[in-house]
């Protein structure tokens, strides 16, 4: 399996991320087993290595860099059986990282309308970041603490121009153990870690959270640039108009329902939506009981305040030259 062909008779769900081309992806597989000192360290260019953070016979395999290649969907099959017929297997303390390229987003508006959208709608994103019936491992909260209690605190005004990624950092006491972790963006990785999933061996699952995080980056600079443009005094499309609007509707204080409504809206069609809604009901109804993710803390994003008290203060300075 590891250097021949057998893995071409796996079967796969997927042959494609669902992400534009440009987008670059990398995963980190952390599982557990007795044989794990028998799987090589470089697996088809996966480079693994002991993680005993998740036991002492943990290993974690971080994926090459990857693209919405066919092959590379592919590869993500093979690793996850290749692990499975050496005995691997899941534990609570493990995790399923999925890192997306920064270089993606192409200006700090984008990082701020990413803020934002996931900020606004991070309750969701807890429920559908595992499969269904699946609810977030024990100390998520230690591990992937939410952001928005924090960032929402953040005065735009006051945040000197293209500073937000270093303001950004700052806010959340500069450590990775975030739902989204900023800490690789603009150094030798530069890359935006999405840490919420759990560990699994389901190539299926990997793929779809890595398009529900990858299709979050790609609609976060679609946002970018629909703020730019409004900056700029510029006509908006239908489609521009729809996906801004939707995503401000996300900072209303509506029901739960209502945002998972809109938050499938602005990232997939109707069809990739079935997989994201099964897990949404299934694992709020799992929720209820267990109370993994009801007592967390959750806050509004809101950067658009900062741009209007940046305005305001403008308006009083122009005021008092004038008087």
């Amino acid at each position: 399996m590891i250097y021949g062909d057998k893995t071409e008779q796996i079967a796969s769900k997927y042959n494609s991320f669902g992400l534009p081309k440009e987008m670059t992806v990398g995963i980190e597989i952390e599982a557990v087993g007795e044989n794990y000192n028998e799987i090589p360290d470089e697996l088809r260019g996966w480079e693994g290595k002991s993680d005993y953070s998740i036991g002492n016979k943990g290993k974690e395999y971080a994926s090459p860099i990857m693209r919405n290649r066919k092959e590379d969907v592919k590869e993500v099959y093979r690793i996850n059986e290749i692990l499975k017929a050496f005995g691997m297997s899941i534990t609570p303390q493990c995790g399923a990282h999925v890192h997306i390229g920064a270089d993606y987003i192409t200006g700090e508006e984008g990082f701020k309308q990413l803020v934002e959208l996931w900020g606004n709608a991070e309750e969701i994103y807890y429920l559908i970041s595992n499969k269904e019936g699946e609810l977030p491992r024990k100390g998520i909260e230690q591990f992937a603490k939410p952001i928005s209690y924090e960032l929402g605190e953040i005065e735009l005004e006051k945040i000197p121009k293209d500073r937000f990624i270093l303001v950004a950092k700052g806010m959340v006491r500069r450590s990775r153990y975030r739902s989204l972790n900023l800490l690789g963006v603009n150094n030798a990785r530069n890359t935006i870690e999405f840490r919420l999933s759990n560990g699994t061996l389901d190539a299926n699952v990997w793929i779809e959270n890595i398009r529900l995080y990858g299709r979050t980056i790609e609609k976060a600079e679609e946002l970018g640039k629909i703020v730019e443009k409004l900056e700029r005094g510029e006509e908006l499309t239908k489609e521009e108009k729809t996906t801004y609007t939707l995503k401000e509707m996300l900072k209303e204080k509506i029901p739960l329902d209502a945002k998972m409504d809109i938050l499938m809206q602005i990232l997939f069609d109707e069809e990739e939506r079935k997989v994201y809604y099964e897990r949404y009901r299934k694992n709020k109804e799992l929720d209820k009981q267990n109370h993994v993710i009801e007592g967390m803390k959750f806050k509004k994003v809101d950067f658009k305040k900062g741009y209007k008290g940046k305005e305001k203060q403008e308006e009083q300075e122009e005021s008092k030259e004038e008087r």
